[in-house]
């Protein structure tokens, strides 16, 4: 229900995006902080910067809702499945 609204409000609402950049950018701040750390004793990979992994992560969690449900179709957008 919040991807929804938010995914309705950003393209049309300012305050809604600021809202939401903000957000991004404390999530991926705070997760980047612990990955550098990990990174430092190596117990993440330093192969990408920390940001990257935690913008990816971020990525990766919101766009689960939006996925197709097992069985269903998928969107022509989607990446194909593998076996």
């Amino acid at each position: 229900m919040i991807g929804n609204i938010t995914a309705e409000l950003v393209p049309y609402d300012a305050e809604a995006r600021e809202i939401v950049a903000r957000s991004h950018a404390r999530f991926t701040q705070i997760v980047a902080d612990a990955l550098r750390r990990a990174q430092a004793g190596g117990e993440v990979t330093q192969a990408a910067t920390p940001e990257a992994q935690a913008q990816l992560l971020l990525f990766t969690v919101q766009g689960l809702p939006w996925s197709p449900a097992p069985g269903s179709t998928p969107l022509p957008h989607s990446l194909p499945s593998t076996p």
